[in-house]
């Protein structure tokens, strides 16, 4: 594994490729902007002179006339534009993820199939719409792993006193989905999930809790706080728990974000964590070859990686090869 600035000089020769086709990039944004600003005068004025002489017409030209625009820019850039992302995925983020692991691969543009992130069971509600992308895998020690970052959603629909119906999109996770062998074999299933409850709304949670046949209450007052388990078997799912376990799951809580649910199931650890705006993704903004920018890549894939630190993933005492 590299540190940050031998990762920086590695992929060096690579970001000068990127940083070439970014210039050109921008070139073609500049014109394609000078073009848009002309038409957009155009539309302007002809959309003054018909509101002057035919009224309501006019909208129907300013709709038509900013439509024009915004596929005459798209024309202009849009494939440019994929083609930076498509080069700066495949020729530096691969390479600076070999550089942390050797056995990392990089597939830009597959992901985790919405059947496998419905399987785990973290989320209940129903899923309309899946995006998945930047799947990364590897062996990190003797803990293989893999993740990807996914956007799933439900939507919701409601009809007002005229009969029309409005559609509503909301965000089930939009996050990353890690997963790695487990160092202990276990034969149930096991998922801790924030506890959000508080309060008396806390004490009446805690009271249905315990009616449910899965609910398993842990001795730590700190992680019984934090989290509600669930199990198919209470004696597995503390010998999978143990107090240092429960004490490493409180760390991850602490860095990852409180919105981090964690399951053991078919051999395997399963994490899926809420992240803000798009990781992974080269910068049009900023020069390709900025160290910054390499080192904000290297910090998304190393936060991930730690999750076999953090979880002792690694240590291998149980038998488990």
């Amino acid at each position: 594994m590299y540190d940050s600035n031998q990762i920086y000089q590695k992929v060096l020769p690579k970001l000068q490729e990127v940083e070439d086709l970014r210039a050109m990039v921008l070139q073609k944004q500049s014109k394609a902007q000078m073009i848009c600003a002309a038409l957009g005068f155009v539309v302007a004025i002809l959309t003054f002179v018909v509101l002057s002489s035919a009224g309501p017409i006019g909208f129907i030209v300013a709709v038509i006339g900013v439509a024009i625009i915004v596929m005459t820019y798209m024309g202009m850039v849009g494939d440019a534009v994929k083609k930076f992302r498509f080069e700066y995925k495949n020729k530096v983020i691969s390479e600076i993820a070999r550089g942390l692991e050797p056995t990392m691969t990089y597939a830009p543009y597959r992901g985790i199939g919405k059947q496998q992130f419905k399987d785990i069971g973290h989320y209940s509600k129903r899923i309309d719409r899946y995006r998945t992308e930047d799947y990364f895998a590897g062996k990190l020690g003797d803990t293989s792993l893999s993740f990807a970052e996914i956007n799933a959603e439900y939507k919701t629909e409601s009809t007002d006193s005229k009969g029309n119906t409005t559609t509503t999109w909301h965000t089930l996770f939009k996050g990353v989905m890690f997963s790695a062998d487990f160092h202990k074999h276990f034969n149930t299933w096991v998922t801790i999930k924030p506890d959000k409850e508080s309060g008396i709304f806390g004490w009446i949670g805690t009271k249905i809790q315990k009616l449910g046949s899965t609910h398993i209450r842990m001795e730590d007052p700190e992680f019984e706080e934090n989290f509600k388990v669930n199990a198919g078997n209470d004696q597995e799912a503390r010998y999978l728990l143990t107090p240092d376990m429960q004490q490493r799951l409180l760390a991850v809580k602490r860095q990852y974000g409180s919105g981090v649910i964690i399951s053991f199931q078919r051999g395997c650890a399963y994490l899926t964590v809420p992240i803000n705006g798009d990781w992974f993704e080269g910068s049009l903004n900023e020069s390709a070859l900025s160290k910054s920018q390499v080192d904000r890549i290297d910090s998304q894939i190393s936060h991930f990686l730690y999750l076999v630190e953090a979880m002792n993933l690694n240590t291998r005492i149980w038998t488990k090869e």
